[in-house]
């Protein structure tokens, strides 16, 4: 191989790793990509029993609405590709990037209406790795949260079981009402304004929970462990069967009761 072709051999290399650092220090400061996004609309007229929503960057927002039929509204490009369909009462939508393009660009909201007639309360399981998912006010079957890196938020919701686990983004619920009631907070942040729970276990390793239960503070019976960090209630037998379990390894658990 002759000095010529060596040296383009060299120079091409060396232009590739310039154009990464720069494209690379760009991201870093902020430098956002903007392609176009076709907004695309699915509809079902088919009652579903379980909702499964896989979010990888973006927001997703979930609702009943007064319709007759499944409504999912989501974007997609070149970049970024959408999987939404319904089968044998199961509902799924998913989105990812279709390859790794270094820097960010602004997903438009994914929206999910459901019929507020549906005959069965739907399961909701949501998986969020960066971005947010909203869920609507209402009643629902049984609700599991799974955050990497990102937010959920809810209005007020009735269910049968509400299972979070948050390794390092935040929960905001504004109201839940559930026999059991279960968080799993790695290192990120939990706050839940109003519960009313029969059942509750909250595990902290690295992160914090703030509860404010609907009852007063005689009725729970609360057992707590705390290793490295920090609990502002202590083991108590309470007046009803609702229970209270609190383990903190090096975190923070606040719980607030109405009386």
């Amino acid at each position: 191989m002759n000095s010529i072709v060596k040296g383009l051999i060299i120079g091409g290399a060396i232009a590739v790793l310039g154009a990464v650092i720069a494209i690379t220090a760009l991201a870093v400061c902020g430098w956002t990509v903007k392609p176009k996004f076709q907004m695309k609309t699915f509809t079902s007229a088919e009652e579903v029993s379980s909702v499964y929503v896989r979010q990888d960057e973006g927001s997703v927002k979930l609702s009943y609405y007064d319709g007759d039929e499944i409504v999912v509204e989501y974007p997609e490009n070149k970049l970024f590709k959408a999987t939404v369909e319904c089968r044998d009462g199961k509902l799924t939508v998913e989105s990812c990037r279709k390859w790794y393009v270094i820097g960010s660009f602004r997903l438009p909201e994914t929206v999910i209406k459901l019929p507020s007639a549906l005959a069965e309360k739907p399961d909701v399981n949501l998986k969020l790795n960066a971005g947010s998912a909203n869920l609507g006010s209402g009643a629902y079957g049984n609700v599991t949260a799974n955050i990497n890196a990102g937010q959920f938020t809810a209005g007020e919701i009735t269910c049968a079981t509400l299972k979070c686990n948050i390794n390092a983004g935040q929960i905001k619920i504004t109201g839940v009402r559930c026999t059991v009631l279960n968080l799993d907070v790695d290192a990120g942040k939990t706050e839940i304004i109003s519960a009313d729970a029969v059942n509750t276990a909250v595990d902290v390793d690295a992160g914090s929970v703030h509860i404010g239960f609907a009852g007063a503070h005689s009725e729970y019976t609360i057992n707590v462990k705390v290793d490295a960090g920090s609990c502002n209630v202590s083991n108590s037998t309470g007046t009803t069967e609702k229970t209270i379990t609190v383990d903190v390894d090096a975190g923070e658990a606040k719980l607030d009761f109405a009386g």
